[in-house]
């Protein structure tokens, strides 16, 4: 039997890759290579599609609003890289454009929620996204609502919304914190992966900055100024989520 396994740096390409798919025929692609290339047997992966499908309708089925005063919020991190990224864009015929780049390594690393009855943008930048950032992420979600009963958090599997010390600050002075753990392999339901598409649209694609202190200023900009784009984001940040039918 070949080894098709991949690299663990292979693997976390890949799996990147897989966040940033909106459409599930290209996102089940890209996990079929990442299950191959983790030792999966061809017969486990296609079940392992499957299975999925049925967990996302289950979920969808379960998924329902709260009390006036508790509200839901979308929760993920994103961590925009200090790179000019092309994207498409109007051109006048026999004109060139040029994008500079540069090649810089660093990133800016954003924890962010979105409620999206409110349209409240809640972020925590971080040196690096891990547990400290979530409990700060969360008592600000709790500061926003001291009469709230219960806060939703919506979210996917990520090991710092899972550690011991974000569970156990949950239990504690968290605790009217619930986070609901979406289905694996489901960017699709969680909305907040909605913003950051259009943060990066605006901010990221065609766009060049000379400094990493300027990139991170207009990464944080955003969110200063984001009533500005309160109607586009209401279009956008809607609950109709892809539903998909197994063949």
């Amino acid at each position: 039997m070949e080894d098709f396994r991949l690299t663990e740096s292979q693997l976390a390409t890949l799996k990147a890759l897989h966040r940033t798919q909106r459409k599930r025929q290209l996102a089940d692609r890209v996990k079929a290579i990442v299950l191959l290339g983790s030792g999966w047997s061809v017969a486990h992966i296609a079940q392992a599609l499957l299975v999925d499908e049925k967990t996302i309708r289950l979920w969808h089925e379960k998924y329902q609003r709260g009390g006036e005063n508790d509200p839901f919020y979308f929760v993920d991190a994103c961590h925009p890289q200090f790179n000019s990224i092309p994207a498409y864009g109007w051109i006048r015929r026999g004109v060139d454009k040029e994008l500079k780049a540069n090649h810089g390594r660093q990133r800016v690393n954003i924890n962010g929620a979105v409620d999206i009855d409110t349209m409240e943008i809640v972020t925590d930048f971080a040196d690096s996204i891990n547990s400290q950032s979530t409990i700060r992420l969360f008592q600000k979600l709790k500061a926003r609502h001291p009469k709230a009963e219960t806060i939703h958090v919506i979210t996917d599997n990520a090991k710092y919304y899972k550690s011991q010390l974000a569970q156990e600050s949950l239990k504690q002075k968290l605790s009217k914190i619930v986070i609901h753990f979406l289905p694996g392999y489901s960017p699709n339901l969680n909305l907040i992966e909605r913003l950051w598409k259009f943060f990066k649209k605006k901010i990221l694609y065609n766009k060049y900055y000379e400094t990493f202190a300027e990139f991170s200023s207009a990464c944080k900009g955003f969110f200063r100024c984001r009533t500005k784009y309160c109607a586009e984001l209401r279009t956008l940040l809607t609950e109709k989520f892809q539903q998909y039918q197994a063949n």
